[in-house]
């Protein structure tokens, strides 16, 4: 139960910072998601 919370807490600190980062720039989420692609 203790991971999950940790888990979660992390998520929304990551979103957050991306959010900030690329909230202002016009930049598709599809690198995220092809970087994830190519590792596995």
């Amino acid at each position: 139960m203790i991971i999950r919370y940790l888990v979660m807490k992390i998520a929304g600190f990551v979103l957050r910072l991306v959010r900030r980062r690329f909230g202002r720039q016009s930049a598709p989420p599809e690198n995220a998601g092809r970087r994830s692609r190519r590792r596995q």
